[in-house]
């Protein structure tokens, strides 16, 4: 049996079939999850899976796509408990891959996610990122907008005080020479 719908529940209809294709299967899902600080996302995502290993344990569960979306929905709301939102906010695709696939190793690549049923997710496409409370996401991009304001301000005051250092050296360069010159000149009258 294979869960349909997304999001996955017991209430939508599953196909029955005696095939499984064990490559590039992909199986969406929209996870509910809760941050430290108790904001509400959903995270529609695509997981991308094949099957490995022991043929013979393949199908030891009877709804694989039923228990990956149960294991990774429990997986991914236990992980985003423990990150505040305004952390998740700023790279959610980042911090939900690491999550499901685990961290990057230096080559690019990530280990996957290894089920018992030689079941592995192999990839994930996150789709979108919402977070519930519009109002708490307005005060997000609110507040980014802030950040990205003062850090052009910043940039604009450091380029000024590079120019403004510049045109004094410059200044003082330029008075030193004249300086010398009249007193060349000076030395020349005598």
């Amino acid at each position: 049996e294979l869960s349909t719908g997304t999001p996955k529940s017991d209430d939508k209809p599953k196909i029955k079939t005696p095939y499984l294709r064990v490559l590039h299967n992909k199986v969406s899902d929209v996870v509910e999850a809760e941050t430290s600080d108790l904001c509400d996302i959903n995270v529609k995502i695509k997981y991308r899976v094949n099957f490995e290993s022991d043929p013979q344990v393949w199908f030891d569960i009877d709804n694989y796509v039923k228990f990956l979306v149960d294991h990774l929905r429990s997986v991914l709301r236990n992980a985003v408990k423990k990150i505040d939102i305004r952390t998740f906010y700023t790279n959610p695709i980042d911090i939900v891959r690491d999550i499901v696939l685990g961290k990057q190793r230096e080559d690019g690549t990530r280990p996957g996610h290894v089920f018992e049923n030689g079941m592995r997710i192999y990839d994930a496409e996150i789709l979108d990122v919402n977070i519930v409370d519009k109002a708490i996401e307005k005060l997000l991009v609110d507040s980014k907008h802030s950040d990205v304001k003062t850090t052009i301000q910043v940039q604009e005051a450091s380029r000024n005080r590079d120019v403004t250092k510049i045109i004094t050296q410059i200044n003082d360069e330029t008075e030193t020479i004249t300086n010398v010159a009249q007193l060349a000149k000076l030395e020349r009258d005598r």
